[in-house]
């Protein structure tokens, strides 16, 4: 895994789905999200996920430690993603529920490794995101 760290843009695939953003606004947010929704769901997707969730948490004024210089994605976005905010809360709140549940690898990984960080850093970002 691609990972450096708990946060939640600590990994490639939070830094590629930044890209992604930049280039498709909150297309890519609803993408990520529904890309959750599966029984048993891979750490890339998961790690998307997470990304978006942040991004949705930065976007409501909860941002996080992680956060990295996302300033012209949300200049290019930031009518869009205020738009469907609410929608976007719910979507953020239910994938990281699913991210936290069985049959997730990021989340069987980061047991496997026996840190505790990553599940305090994604709580704290449920905790952030549902406030």
């Amino acid at each position: 895994m691609g990972t450096w760290g708990a946060g939640s843009f600590d990994s490639d695939d939070a830094s590629d789905f930044i890209i992604e953003f930049e280039r498709r606004g909150v297309k890519a947010l609803f993408d990520a999200f529904d890309a959750v929704k599966v029984s048993y769901l891979e750490a890339p997707e998961a790690q998307r996920a997470i990304a978006a969730a942040e991004i949705v948490a930065i976007v409501t004024g909860k941002s996080g430690p992680s956060v990295s210089n996302l300033q012209i994605a949300f200049g290019l976005h930031a009518d869009s993603v205020t738009r469907e905010l609410p929608t976007l809360v719910n979507h953020a709140v239910q994938s990281i529920q699913r991210i936290m549940s069985e049959n997730s690898e990021l989340a069987e990984l980061w047991e496997e490794a026996g840190s505790s960080e990553w599940l305090l850093a994604v709580d704290d970002l449920l905790v952030r995101l549902t406030k």
